[in-house]
């Protein structure tokens, strides 16, 4: 290899001159690494998800066959260990680790959770690619049958390292990222290397020196390299940082792990290979060995899928991977013995981007590929690398693409390579393994419907007159009512809002590796979605029972979930519930709620017992609400507001209910008490319109009562300014397009006086403000009107609507109708 290039075999002479720039004493480097070359365990450094790494330890095992092999990784975690190479189990997979401090052992209780009595939870998660070093090593290890083992810290370990910064709030501590490369650009050699040459970051100093050309290396040349690499590094990383991050705990805890297990096998040093990060491998035979306490109870270890997204530096993953597929392709090279990787990826690389610009639109040529391509190569030997590394292979596409502005003009390249690059794939887990039952359940439905998960949206359209999609359907609602983030709904009928003349659902679907921890939590409702979500309905019943409204929202996702079985024993609830809710607004969103699942079930065609008994429970809720209304004729300060969209919901749904018997009058007498008995005008002018709006208040009685308020004492005569507003925001248009209203406006403005108006203005302006634009220009135009200033026909009274047009609207509404009835029978 030539001296042109940087690389692992002409390194030594460089390190030791930006050393020596800095006053590092270079042979307290040399002694250091040569005491790890001479140490008998051999311990082997890496970088995590690093092809070049992974091929230093594949043939450093072939040749040096060793009879134990110990890796970083979680101690209490080697159950996992067979499973994660089974044929079956397809990375990227993640060792997920839980742990609920039931005992508040670290006295994170109350801090890191809502109260003492509710257990802190903590998570971490250990990654692995198909390329991953550790996971190479198990993979080889068991084929060899040579013992291997885990040997950092377990989850339970870190938190009591960490507890203390966890105790301060102003220290921010992530145990999803344990270990992290930023210390690394906290080192001053490192700083004085990427300048030096002209390194953007951490990821293309270690590809340039340690991945391109790693497959043509001398193992033992290439790991003297990278010691002498991590050793310059960690001597000039601050002690305090690396005693802050737990580097030197977890160290001792490992070379404790270390002696343990050359007890337990009883083999020579020789024989043992230690596989860590490179930080640590440079460290480990100065390490003295120390065991440290922490809880195994309630510390549960389960593999699980992950994905390329997670294990990439764009999730915010400290040890991340920057292009997880990209490497994924390198690493496919190397196994095939593909003589220059690097260089065939980069063309396959180019010629999918480029093609994916066509498909977009976007005027891409052959030439343009070939020119990106060869400028990738040229880039590459400008930066002293003997292969175009992913920096060179970016930059090339944009400098043949682009030809302004790369955040302007380049936009739609950003998606693309992040597709190519990063890669959206999630792994599988063996069947083998012990998974819980709701974590195996939850993959099984989704393979049963034919999906796949992906770290990307996908969208899924459901006919829901299809029975099979129905199904479908029920799935993702059982999923969305158990919190599993996962399936959102973005398109359908809103029942609870009286939608239902859509038969369409559309359905975002991503995959993300939170879920299996939430299906490990939810394990304790059940083994299956059905019978967890079924026994999560049955627990937030009784926990909400005092609110009507969400216990109805609870019959309605029952009925969504395809639970009709269940609708007697939440028919039963809901009763339960109308018995000791006494809450107006809760009531009467039960109720709407209520009417929309009647016109539902209806829609389902459920049987005529269940609707009797819905018809009943509706009319029973009704007169629940009724008898409630003056009770809360005197609301709480600031929610007038709520208890006014509440009555009037009520007596709009009143209006529109079909086929369900109601005695109005029952409403209206109690609209009629809340009258009589408030002491809010808003309200009062609320009820007061409300009864106009059911034509049981004349124009005139509306007249009548503001010019009472008109000739009253002034403490009285300044209320008016709510009664008004309460007037207003209920009829808007039906009442103050009447001219009648109108000249009483006028009247009110004319005669009060200013101290009084002054007070009454307020409510005034907040009554006008809260019409819809078109209605305020009408009132003015006809306020105008009553004084004479302009005199015109308004055209939203005197809509004229052409013959041709009603004929059209008829043939439609005739087809329309023909539909429903083949849909649902005569309509």
């Amino acid at each position: 290899m030539s001296d042109t290039y940087l690389s692992a075999a002409n390194l030594k002479k460089i390190l030791f001159e930006i050393g020596t720039s800095l006053g590092v004493d270079n042979s307290d480097i040399d002694a250091k690494v040569d005491k790890v070359k001479k140490s008998e365990i051999i311990y082997l450094p890496i970088r995590h998800h690093s092809p070049g790494s992974t091929i230093l330890v594949k043939k450093w095992i072939e040749k040096y066959e060793p009879k134990l092999i110990l890796v970083e990784g979680p101690a209490l975690a080697d159950n996992l260990i067979k499973y994660m190479v089974e044929r079956d189990t397809i990375p990227p997979i993640a060792i997920l680790s839980l742990f609920a401090d039931t005992n508040n052992t670290f006295g994170l209780n109350g801090i890191l959770s809502p109260d003492k009595l509710v257990p802190a939870k903590f998570e971490a998660y250990y990654p692995f690619v198909s390329y991953s070093p550790e996971l190479v090593a198990l993979s080889e290890a068991i084929k060899k049958k040579i013992p291997i083992h885990f040997i950092d810290l377990p989850l339970t370990g870190l938190i009591s390292c960490s507890s203390a910064n966890l105790k301060d709030p102003s220290k921010k501590v992530d145990l999803f990222n344990i270990e992290g490369e930023s210390i690394y650009n906290l080192s001053k050699f490192y700083k004085k290397f990427a300048q030096v040459f002209d390194f953007e970051d951490f990821n293309e100093s270690w590809e340039t020196l340690f991945e391109i050309g790693a497959n043509k290396s001398d193992i033992d040349e290439l790991r003297e390299s990278m010691l002498l690499f991590c050793a310059f590094i960690r001597q000039t990383t601050d002690m305090k940082i690396l005693k802050a991050n737990s580097t030197l705990t977890r160290e001792s805890y490992m070379k404790h792990n270390i002696e343990t297990y050359k007890k337990k096998y009883k083999v020579k040093d020789k024989d043992i290979l230690v596989i860590t990060g490179g930080i640590h491998s440079i460290a480990l035979p100065d390490t003295l060995p120390q065991s440290y306490p922490f809880p195994t109870k309630q510390l549960i270890n389960s593999l699980v899928p992950y994905s390329y997204y997670r294990i990439s530096q764009k999730s915010g993953y400290m040890s991340g991977n920057q292009a997880p597929q990209f490497y994924n392709s390198i690493w496919k090279k190397f196994t095939s013995q593909v003589e220059h990787p690097y260089s065939a990826v980069a063309l396959e690389f180019i010629t999918d981007i480029f093609k994916d610009a066509r498909v977009k639109g976007n005027v891409v040529s052959i030439s343009d590929s070939i020119n990106s391509y060869q400028g990738a190569k040229m880039l590459a030997m400008l930066r002293r690398r003997e292969e175009p590394d992913l920096k060179d292979v970016i930059d090339s596409i944009y400098m043949v693409l682009v030809k302004g502005n790369p955040e302007i003009e380049g936009k739609y390249l950003d998606s693309l390579i992040q597709e190519k690059s990063i890669g959206y794939k999630v792994g599988k887990v063996t069947k083998n393994i012990g998974r819980l039952p709701l974590q195996k359940d939850f993959y099984l439905q989704l393979e049963a419907h034919g999906i796949d998960p992906e770290e990307k949206v996908q969208q899924k359209i459901i006919n829901l007159r299809e029975e099979a999609e129905s199904k479908l359907s029920q799935l993702f609602w059982k999923i969305k009512f158990l919190g599993i983030d996962y399936a959102h709904r973005l398109l359908g009928p809103d029942i609870l809002k009286g939608d239902t003349g859509i038969f369409t659902e559309k359905w975002s679907l991503k995959w993300n590796p939170r879920i299996d921890a939430k299906l490990v939590e939810l394990s304790t409702y059940g083994a299956t979605l059905e019978e967890a979500s079924k026994n999560m309905l049955v627990e937030e019943t009784k926990k909400n029972v005092k609110n009507f409204g969400i216990i109805t929202n609870l019959l309605f996702q029952s009925l969504s979930m395809g639970y009709t079985d269940h609708f007697k024993d939440l028919h039963k609830e809901c009763l339960n519930s109308l018995e000791v809710d006494n809450q107006f607004l809760s009531l009467t969103e039960g109720f709407f709620n209520l009417i929309m699942i009647f016109q539902f079930m209806a829609m389902m065609g459920c049987s005529k017992d269940d609707m009797d008994l819905m018809e009943q429970l509706i009319q029973r809720s009704y007169y629940t609400c009724c008898f409630s209304i003056p009770n809360f004729a005197n609301p709480p300060s600031g929610d007038e507001v709520k208890y006014i969209d509440a009555m009037k919901m009520l007596a709009n749904t009143l209006i529109s209910i079909q086929n369900i018997e109601i005695d109005l009058n029952v409403y209206i007498e109690s609209i009629n008490t809340c009258v009589e008995n408030t002491s809010n005008e808003f309200i009062k002018g609320g009820t007061v319109g409300i009864l106009y709006l059911l034509n049981y208040m004349k124009v005139k009685e509306i007249e009548t009562l503001i010019y009472e308020y008109l000739n009253s004492i002034d403490s009285i005569k300044v209320k008016i300014g709510d009664l008004i507003r309460g007037l207003i925001y209920v009829c808007q248009a039906k009442l103050i397009f009447n001219q009648d209203i109108i000249r009483v406006l006028a009247k009110v403005v004319e005669t009060i006086e200013w101290e009084v108006f002054s007070a009454i203005l307020p409510p005034l302006r907040k009554a006008f403000s809260e019409l819809h634009p078109t209605e305020y220009d009408i009132f003015v135009e006809k306020l105008a009107e009553h004084y004479g200033l302009i005199k015109r026909k308004h055209a939203e009274l005197m809509d004229i609507v052409e013959e041709d047009v009603k004929n059209f609207f008829k043939i439609v509404d005739e087809k329309v109708k023909k539909i429903f009835e083949e849909w649902f029978g005569e309509v």
